[in-house]
């Protein structure tokens, strides 16, 4: 009978259990949503101090976490049927339940009537009337605490936004300089105009770098890594051009008619190149023996075969090719061979290499547009400077007249003024001039002048063709804006006689109405330059200085 009495209790007890384990698993989950909510605040503190640049997913993350830890402590720790009993009793069964249970071993009259009154009490109690949530006023105001100060840092500039941002448009540039390393390695593969072997000690360092960068998110980083591997990659093609160029001269030295070129190939004088080259078709133009122009036929020939640049080995080969349809039929062909070669050579000699698959255009392409990106976007203005330079003076000029003379000139931005008076025998005066603005304007094709633009400065235009000079972009250095100018002095040797004057001229009034920064066009300008290289606008001596001259901008 115990067994059947005690199951009928356990049965009416049931539903009310069920009730008071979802109402302590509710419970459970409020205070994980509490502490979702404290682990949010403690990640947007943390972000003010240190630019994290998947807050939200972290935050995302981190409360999925703690929550699914509250719901699992609360499917875990279940209330006992001791606690349950306790608390229905306090629901107003007045210990009937409790009661029940420390006589559940108990067959007597009073025992049975007992237990038959608190299953009648039970079936009669109605689960729903027991809350689900029943927090506790502390719980409540640690909750409300938490979410007014995450309201309030929310309403807070964060300092760390400009620098994620930056890191945001810097790491899209180095997803795309990954990209254009893909494309580079694959023209590679199909360049015609180096070895197997330099092809494999380029895409080795390819290679490398696109792992480097994948590592790398600031951009600093990212340059020194690029740079690094330009470095390897002119040094790889600089001294495969010195191999190449001591192969050549070593062949064309076998040769009496070729053994001055090769000297000068060897010493890699350029200028000595093309005056053994010339030497060369001239005495081909006046008639060369045959057994000398044998020679120096094979001479080429055997340089060719050694040649792994394929170009200056077709060039070779075609000179040899050439002298030899002479010596058959005197087709005078060789001339013209030899004139293709000389520009090969020459390049060779003033360390003007090609570039395999725009490898190097490439690599300066990816560093103009990391620096594009880490520096364009959230200009302080107001904060920053723009230092504007001035230039004045003061000249005095004597005369029998006494007459007083001045000159100021402003160069760039500010302005800038001088005074000075002169007397018949000496002159003395000083100027000084100061100010900051913005200066823009034209240049002179011929002559450079400048514009000053919205600083108030004047210029004359030079005398000539209306169409001597250009228009070019107004641009500034956002990094200098504000900072006071410079102040120039000018003193002449002081007399008796005259007088001098001395002017501040304050800040100046230019207005950034139509300049923009220099770092938003710096890649556009990049990208011209290396462009006028591939078209062969630049000379070939002038190529390098101007990619370290960008390089120097970036670094």
């Amino acid at each position: 009978m115990r067994a059947a009495i005690d199951g009928d209790i356990y049965r009416a007890i049931l539903p009310l259990r069920r009730r008071i384990s979802l109402r302590n698993f509710v419970n459970y989950v409020f205070l994980g949503f509490v502490a979702a909510l404290v682990q949010t605040v403690i990640w947007v503190i943390a972000s003010f101090f240190y630019p994290i640049m998947e807050l939200n997913l972290y935050i995302l993350l981190g409360g999925a976490a703690v929550l699914a830890v509250f719901m699992a402590l609360g499917m875990i720790f279940k209330p006992s049927l001791t606690k349950v009993a306790y608390e229905i009793d306090d629901r107003g069964l007045q210990q009937r339940v409790i009661t029940s249970y420390e006589l559940s071993g108990r067959n007597d009259v009073f025992a049975i009537l007992q237990r038959q009154d608190t299953i009648k009490r039970l079936n009669q109690f109605d689960p729903k009337s027991i809350p689900l949530l029943m927090v506790s006023k502390r719980r409540l105001y640690a909750a409300a605490a938490a979410t007014a100060l995450l309201i309030a840092l929310m309403l807070i500039p964060n300092p760390q936004d400009r620098v994620i941002r930056e890191r945001v448009r810097v790491q899209e540039a180095i997803d795309k300089g990954l990209a254009d390393i893909d494309k580079a390695e694959d023209e590679l593969a199909h360049e015609v105009q180096i070895s197997d072997e330099q092809k494999q000690d380029i895409a080795e360092l390819l290679e490398k770098l696109k792992q480097d960068l994948k590592k790398r998110s600031d951009y600093k980083e990212a340059m020194k890594e690029i740079s690094k591997t330009e470095d390897a990659l002119k040094e790889q093609l600089e001294q495969a051009r010195a191999n190449e160029m001591q192969s050549v001269a070593q062949s064309l030295g076998k040769s009496a008619a070729s053994k001055a070129l090769a000297d000068a190939i060897e010493r890699r004088d350029a200028e000595a190149i093309e005056s053994e080259i010339e030497k060369l078709k001239s005495v081909l133009g006046q008639g060369l023996d045959k057994d000398a122009a044998a020679d120096l036929q094979k001479a080429l020939a055997d340089a060719a075969a050694a040649a792994k640049d394929l170009q200056l080995k077709g060039g070779l080969q075609n000179a040899a090719d050439a002298i030899a349809s002479d010596i058959a039929g005197g087709t005078g062909l060789s001339a013209a061979a030899l004139d293709g070669l000389q520009g090969q050579l020459t390049q060779m000699a003033q360390g003007i290499s090609g570039d395999p698959a725009d490898i190097q255009y490439m690599l300066q392409q990816m560093k103009g547009h990391i620096a594009q990106a880490a520096g364009q976007g959230d200009t302080q203005m107001a904060s920053s400077g723009s230092q504007g330079s001035q230039d004045s003076g003061s000249q005095g000029q004597g005369g029998s007249d006494g007459n007083a003379g001045s000159d100021s000139n402003n160069k760039g931005s500010g302005s800038g003024s001088g005074g000075g008076s002169g007397s018949d025998s000496n002159s003395s005066g000083n100027g000084s001039g100061g100010g900051s603005g913005i200066g823009g304007g034209h240049t002179s094709q011929d002559a450079g002048y400048n514009d000053s633009g919205a600083s108030g400065g004047s210029v004359n235009k030079p005398e000539g063709d209306a169409d001597s000079y250009t228009e070019h972009e107004r641009i500034y250095d956002p990094t200098r804006l504000g900072d006071g100018g410079e102040t120039s002095h000018i003193a002449d040797k002081p007399s008796d006689s005259g007088g001098s004057q001395q002017i501040d001229a304050g800040s100046g009034v230019g207005s950034l109405d139509g300049f923009m920064p220099y770092n938003e066009v710096f890649g556009d300008y990049q990208s011209q330059a290396m462009e006028s290289m591939e078209r062969g606008a630049i000379p070939p001596n002038m190529r390098e200085i101007v990619r370290q001259y960008f390089s120097s901008l970036v670094e």
